[in-house]
């Protein structure tokens, strides 16, 4: 505790971002799970796209959901995550391995914790039956948080490399492009409520904002270290 008081004597721009950014999504996270807690007005609204979402489907839509909801799945996330870890590691750049690792496999743990916690079920299968397979409770999102996780933890180790301000920038506005996608896919395909990838991309965020706020406290520490 001493040491972090001391590394915030004095604080870093990009540290008290992240601090006031976590607890801002912190308390969005609670909000919306409280709401699905005690069914309120968001369930309601849940239900309501879900039964819009019906009326535009359509085979070539739904081919293109497939597609956008497969980039979030396990078997691109898992091993997207070694490769990149691995990537990482040849080019002696340990710290953001680690990162990378860590959010990756922290962030798997809490979604399954707090899924497990929740237990919420997914919503009735649409007219003519489920469009994709999905298992396991339905709140938080996996698919949506762990995309979120995955491809701004891309964007953010790649771009660490790249001087040009407006690639990095780029960069994470495709993660959060892609993330969204993937997001809407899975309304869409009918195996999650909004509210679901809605608190899964929150969640993604948020666990992705504390470790990227760690990291920089980290580095901070060792540049104090080392001195100027």
């Amino acid at each position: 505790m001493k040491r972090l008081l001391k590394l915030l004597a004095f604080p870093d721009f990009r540290i008290i971002a992240g601090l006031a950014a976590s607890a801002l999504l912190i308390w969005l996270f609670g909000e919306l799970t409280e709401e699905i807690l005690e069914r309120e007005l968001l369930v309601r609204m849940d239900d309501l796209v879900l039964a819009l979402l019906h009326l535009i489907r359509s085979p070539a839509l739904t081919g293109v959901m497939i597609f956008v909801t497969d980039l979030g799945s396990p078997y691109i996330i898992a091993p997207g995550t070694i490769l990149l870890v691995i990537f990482l590691l040849l080019s002696r750049r340990k710290s953001d391995a680690g990162f990378a690792g860590l959010v990756m496999a922290i962030g798997a743990i809490l979604n399954t914790i707090v899924k497990i916690s929740i237990q919420r079920a997914r919503p009735y299968p649409p007219p003519g039956g489920p469009l994709v397979e999905a298992w396991g409770w339905s709140y938080p999102s996996g698919h949506a948080l762990l995309a979120t996780l995955f491809y701004f933890t891309v964007a953010y180790t790649m771009g660490r490399s790249v001087k040009r301000k407006h690639l990095r920038i780029a960069m994470a506005a495709a993660a959060l492009l892609i993330s969204g996608l993937i997001s809407i896919s899975r309304v869409y395909l009918g195996v999650h409520y909004p509210s679901d990838v809605l608190a899964g991309m929150t969640g993604g965020i948020l666990w992705f904002t504390i470790c990227l706020t760690a990291m920089r406290l980290y580095e901070l520490k060792k540049k104090r270290k080392t001195g100027p």
